[in-house]
């Protein structure tokens, strides 16, 4: 997010809990997925006891295209790919 819109979010922690750890702090959180977001997927998506984030740079349909660390034990990596959105997804906005 810092990188595309200069914007830097206070999130720390474990990634399941970060929707909750931003409400109430000025940064919009919600269900619908945008271009421009982060998405925030919940604790046992995609087998992380962690939840995940990503960086969401395309929407079709329940398939997310993300740019992201660290997937698929790929530490230290940006990768970019699609993902099904599993139950539980949220969504901080950039546009706050």
């Amino acid at each position: 997010m810092k990188q595309a819109t200069g914007k830097y979010m206070p999130a720390y922690g474990d990634a399941w809990k970060w929707p909750q750890s931003l409400r109430g702090t000025g940064w919009t959180v919600g269900t619908k997925p945008a271009v421009r977001s982060v998405a925030m997927f919940p604790k046992g998506a995609f087998n992380s006891r962690y939840g995940h984030v990503g960086w969401v740079v395309g929407v079709s349909g329940n398939r997310l295209r993300i740019m992201d660390y660290n997937w698929n034990g790929r530490a230290g990596q940006v990768t970019d790919h699609w993902v099904t959105m599993p139950p539980g997804t949220t969504f901080v906005y950039s546009d706050r």
